[in-house]
C-alpha cells in the first residue's frame, strides 16, 4: 500500500498495520519513545519485525452450554509476556454473536475486516496476559447450524516492546476449537 494514511500508521515499517503497531504507538504515548524504531522518518525506519512461531503459548477455544445460547471463550496459555493481541473469528453457519467481551486489564476493540470478525486487546500500561480467558463470545445458535469448528486466523501477539509472534500453524497463524 502506498496510501500516505497506511504509511503512518504502519509504525515498524513491516507492511502490515496490526497490534505490534499499536504497542509502538502506545510506547510512544507513554514513554515518549518508539522501541527499537529510528525516528527520522519512514526511510530511516528500521524493520523491527520478529516473527516466531511460539511453540510455549497456545491458544485454546471452548464452548459451554446448550441449546441455543452458548459461550466460547479464547484462552492462552501465556508464558511469552504477550501484552497485545489481535485475531480474527469465523463461527459456523447458524452461529451469531449476541454479546462479546475481553479480559478486564486490556482495552477490547472488534469488528467486522474482510468478512471475519477481527478482535483487537491492549493496554497502554504494556500489562501482561495472564494464563487466561482473552475473548469471551456469547453466541446464539439456530436451526440452521449443521455442525463446524470456530476457526482463529491471524492470531498475532505483540510483547511490550512492539515485536509480533503468530500463533498456529506455520504459515497460516490458524487454529481451531
Amino acid at each position: 500500500p502506498t496510501d500516505t494514511r497506511y504509511l503512518s500508521a504502519d509504525v515498524n515499517g513491516d507492511g502490515d498495520v496490526n497490534i505490534a503497531d499499536v504497542i509502538q504507538i502506545a510506547n510512544k504515548i507513554m514513554t515518549g519513545e518508539f522501541t527499537g524504531i529510528a525516528e527520522n522518518g519512514i526511510k530511516a525506519r528500521i524493520n523491527s519485525r520478529i516473527t516466531e512461531q511460539s511453540a510455549d503459548s497456545q491458544l485454546d477455544v471452548k464452548a459451554t452450554g446448550a441449546g441455543s445460547k452458548q459461550t466460547i471463550t479464547i484462552a492462552i496459555d501465556n508464558i511469552s509476556n504477550f501484552v497485545g493481541a489481535q485475531m480474527d473469528i469465523e463461527l459456523p453457519a447458524g452461529v451469531t454473536i449476541a454479546s462479546e467481551s475481553g479480559v478486564v486489564s486490556h482495552d477490547f476493540i472488534s469488528g467486522t475486516v474482510n468478512s471475519k470478525h477481527r478482535v483487537l486487546l491492549s493496554s497502554l500500561d504494556n500489562e501482561t496476559f495472564s494464563n487466561e480467558e482473552l475473548v469471551t463470545l456469547n453466541v446464539e445458535v439456530s436451526g440452521d447450524y449443521k455442525g463446524g469448528s470456530v476457526l482463529i486466523s491471524n492470531a498475532i501477539f505483540s510483547d511490550a516492546e512492539g515485536k509480533q509472534y503468530i500463533l498456529g500453524g506455520a504459515e497460516t497463524g490458524e487454529a481451531t476449537g
